[in-house]
């Protein structure tokens, strides 16, 4: 009788170990919240469109980095939220994953969770607290790294986080679980989808944005080069020749131009870029609105990630058209926009 009760207890106790976690982040802390409340960072307007999108009242843009379907790179995620709490709201929708199944994963692995999330406001950093279940067999190859870059990356995209903190079981995580050798970290210090290994000679890296390979979202990735003009015309033209290279073999992502396109030449002029390709633009291009949309969106993405540039006016041979590709409006200068907005509610 004794032995049975013993038993159903441990069998209770197993149940609150293994099942009872369901990834709720409290937020805790010895200052929770800023004096003038939490805002997202600014993303821009809708993508590459000359339209602005007018957030309501209360309205939060939550920048979420998830692993895509294959956990070969991390793509973010544009969701719109009315909440008090965009730090815990960012945090607990990063572990339940994309709101489609096919756009991609969580970057948690199955059993580990947030346990809590602690606000330091004077230091402008957040601190996470993982906690894991018997179901936690630990991170597969590469995965670890990703999720680091995830987290990072998501809670840094809120105004007021510059820094985020690892702990484990409130305490320093165990040698080997960040794959790094420290356990706070900025933005700036994880680089974002590295088309090269880390060890290659180049010193500086560069953002560029490809769409993934069915065109549904794009990726920013990062590739290395010798050094980064200091000239804005000149570093603007990097960009564009960087991207007319294509993405490279490491991840499966699509071409953003066709074989064949030049850039003739670029100028900036009142933070707008002015960039006049051939012919073959038009001529090679497979065509289509999720081509159009992946062509434009990697041009536009990736230019603007110069501070200096904000809009981007393309011509053909010198000349304005009012859709280059046949469908997507190109008669005025395109703005950088909300990146890969959820199409589907959580």
């Amino acid at each position: 009788m004794f032995k049975k009760g013993y038993r159903l207890l441990l069998l209770f106790l197993i149940f609150l170990v293994v099942f009872l976690p369901l990834g709720c982040v409290p937020v805790s802390g010895r200052s929770s919240v800023p004096e003038d409340g939490w805002r997202i960072k600014p993303t821009g307007q809708d993508n590459v469109t000359p339209a602005a999108v007018n957030l309501q009242e209360k309205e939060y843009a939550l920048l979420l980095y998830f692993l895509d379907p294959t956990e070969q790179y991390l793509f973010p995620l544009t969701i719109f939220r009315t909440t008090a709490s965009p730090l815990q709201e960012a945090a607990t929708l990063l572990q339940q994953g994309p709101p489609q199944a096919a756009w991609g994963k969580s970057p948690f692995p199955l059993g580990l969770y947030l346990r809590s999330i602690e606000v330091e406001v004077e230091l402008n950093r957040v601190i996470i607290d993982l906690e894991a279940t018997l179901r936690f067999q630990g991170f597969s190859a590469g995965v670890a790294e990703k999720f680091v870059k995830s987290v990072v990356h998501t809670l840094t995209s809120v105004s007021g986080i510059d820094e985020v903190e690892f702990l484990f079981r409130g305490k320093l995580p165990p040698l080997g679980f960040v794959p790094f050798s420290e356990n706070i970290f900025r933005r700036a210090d994880l680089i974002l989808n590295p088309l090269q290994e880390e060890n290659d000679f180049k010193q500086e890296a560069i953002l560029l944005w490809f769409s993934d390979a069915q065109a549904m979202y794009m990726v920013p990735v990062s590739r290395k080069v010798v050094a980064v003009p200091a000239d804005l015309e000149t570093r603007a033209l990097l960009l564009v020749s960087e991207l007319l290279k294509g993405p490279g073999n490491r991840f499966r992502l699509a071409p953003s131009f066709p074989q064949g396109t030049e850039v003739l030449k670029i100028t900036i002029d009142n933070r707008v870029a002015e960039i006049n390709f051939n012919q073959a633009l038009v001529d090679n291009h497979g065509g289509g609105t999720a081509g159009e949309w992946a062509t434009l969106n990697s041009l536009v993405l990736t230019l603007t990630e110069m501070p200096e540039i904000s809009k981007v006016q393309i011509l053909i041979e010198g000349e304005k058209r009012e859709a280059v590709f046949g469908h997507l409006s190109t008669e005025e200068p395109l703005r950088r926009g909300i990146i890969n907005r959820a199409r589907f509610k959580y």
